[in-house]
């Protein structure tokens, strides 16, 4: 169910842009626009939006973690391999 806190129309935006956004920062969810009573858009501030993204990220980054673990023909390598392979030079912290 919409928070109604959390919503605003076309017309709030255009009146106070920041506003809407001050209110998705204190809310610390996501605006919805209203036009003509219907949802048209979601407003949110920069680290809503980072977070929503990483946890994008991350999801499809398992699935494709997953997916490479079922394969059955999937090669691997060890790190080591991959630090051989291309030149890198470990860094080993001071003993």
């Amino acid at each position: 169910m919409l928070n109604p806190k959390a919503i605003r129309t076309i017309s709030d935006i255009r009146e106070d842009p920041l506003g809407v956004i001050k209110a998705a920062q204190a809310l610390g969810e996501p605006i919805y626009v209203f036009h003509r009573a219907t949802p048209t858009g979601v407003f949110m501030d920069l680290k809503q939006y980072q977070r929503l993204t990483s946890l994008v990220t991350d999801y499809h980054d398992s699935l494709r973690i997953k997916e490479a673990l079922e394969d059955p023909d999937a090669e691997w390598v060890t790190l080591d391999q991959m630090w051989a392979d291309h030149q890198f030079t470990k860094h080993e912290p001071n003993a």
